[in-house]
């Protein structure tokens, strides 16, 4: 719930300065600073699965795309406050309400129930990312934001398709 009202206000607020003619910090629309607001919370909520996932997966290809997301969200997360910082946007550090509820069901699981459940989560949230992450890369106004989308996309696009494939393998 608190994840949608920042979201809803942030909608707003872009909404808002594009009729005024303004643009939100250091020239940003409000559908640039909403697209940096859910790249952080992509990036923390899958640091976060994926560490769960490290710690209650049973299958070790499993543990291992957890690591490889993990490691690719650490290095996207730095990327990200790093232009967030340059152009005074505050962005989200902690999962969000949703995200803390998602992660606390799946640390009660264990096994090939906690693997399928685990995966099917990835796959969810990826295909979003996924999708935001053409929009920005085509449709993106600020250089930087772009090229953050345009970098990422085949990263999230691999674990997008790696997700995909282990769906498969665990009976998804």
């Amino acid at each position: 719930m608190k994840h949608l009202t920042v979201l809803l206000i942030l909608l707003l607020l872009g909404a808002c300065s594009q009729k005024a003619g303004r643009a939100t910090p250091e020239g940003l629309n409000g559908e640039e600073t909403f697209f940096m607001q859910e790249a952080s919370v992509l990036g923390v909520a899958s640091v976060k699965l994926g560490q769960i996932a490290l710690q209650r997966s049973s299958t070790e290809e499993v543990k291992q795309f957890a690591q490889t997301v993990i490691d690719d969200y650490v290095v996207a997360g730095q990327q990200i406050r790093n232009i967030a910082e340059k152009k005074e946007i505050i962005l989200h550090t902690e999962p969000d309400e949703e995200d803390e509820s998602t992660a606390d069901r799946l640390s009660r699981m264990k096994g090939s129930a906690f693997d399928r459940q685990y995966i099917s989560i990835v796959l969810r949230d990826h295909q979003k990312g996924v999708d935001r992450f053409k929009v920005q890369a085509i449709q993106g106004r600020d250089s930087e934001l772009k090229a953050f989308a345009e970098r990422n996309l085949p990263v999230l696009q691999q674990h997008l398709d790696h997700a995909k494939a282990l769906h498969g393998k665990l009976g998804g």
